[in-house]
């Protein structure tokens, strides 16, 4: 099912692949790449529209293939050929093969080929697609190097567009909900301490106030519906949970939280400090 899925995936878009070209776009990530071609650093030496990780990728596109509009394209491409087996993979966890195929499809359909430039939220969409994967191989094996391997992904997605934060932000609201339902042994006849309670609850402020500000600007009906909402109702969850437990040992619980943590942000931060230096 998935070779049939990833052939008829990549002969779609494929066939899709150099139509609808815009020329603002495409001139932005042109120039870009040959600035750094040239030995220009984005932010310091000309203005990025983006983070600049996709400049540097579209600056080896043109070294590879030429130096044109395309190049950056048929890398993409590549990048989307990666991604259709990694749709499949997450949907077959929780459908059949044939479910999982259809559902891939339409992920596909409603994705690449409906703008097939370069832009980089597709590759924050493809990074994010990874490393939800990565996430579930950690869930159902519990080895901390999938962990890892998220961060990754989150980092290099955060390279490319600076939206790709709110896939860090998920994984992390992912992990405190797992820490708040993971039981500890808590000592008989000692009332547990309200100190990890206290952080979670900072935490929980840290999540709603941080999209809050980013959409301020443009509040808007739409934006509380796919911003704000999904945030408040995850993080009221992993509250209500929390107050349904004992408090147990706070050490036995950031033990935990941080066990799982620091793989996630030591990949992150791998690619970004890379990046930087």
């Amino acid at each position: 099912m998935l070779l049939v899925v990833w052939t008829l995936s990549g002969v779609y878009t494929a066939r899709l692949l150099k139509r609808g070209w815009v020329a603002y776009d495409e001139g932005t990530f042109g120039q870009c790449a040959e600035r750094v071609l040239d030995g220009q650093l984005p932010h310091r030496d000309f203005d990025d529209p983006y983070t600049g990780g996709l400049s540097y990728l579209n600056a080896i596109a043109f070294s590879a293939l030429g130096t044109n509009s395309a190049s950056p394209r048929i890398v993409l491409f590549l990048f989307f050929l990666g991604f259709v087996p990694a749709v499949y993979a997450i949907a077959s966890r929780f459908a059949s093969p044939l479910g999982a195929g259809t559902a891939t499809l339409l992920a596909v359909v409603w994705s690449v080929p409906n703008y097939t430039a370069a832009v980089p939220s597709w590759y924050n969409l493809f990074f994010a697609v990874f490393g939800t994967a990565a996430v579930l191989r950690f869930i159902e094996s519990g080895r901390r190097r999938w962990l890892f391997v998220a961060g990754l992904c989150g980092g290099v997605s955060f390279l490319f567009k600076i939206s790709g934060i709110y896939f860090i932000a998920s994984v992390l609201l992912l992990l405190i909900f797992r820490e708040v339902c993971t039981p500890h042994q808590v000592p008989s006849g000692k009332p547990g301490s309200r100190i990890y309670n206290i952080f979670l609850k900072a935490l929980s402020v840290v999540f709603i106030v941080g999209p809050f500000i980013i959409i301020r600007r443009n509040l808007s009906a739409v934006a509380m519906l796919e911003f704000m909402l999904p945030v408040v109702a995850l993080v009221i969850l992993c509250l209500w949970r929390d107050s349904r437990r004992e408090a147990g040992p706070p050490g036995q619980r950031f033990v935990s939280l941080f066990r799982a943590l620091l793989p996630f942000a030591a990949g992150v931060a791998l690619p970004i400090s890379l990046f930087l230096v």
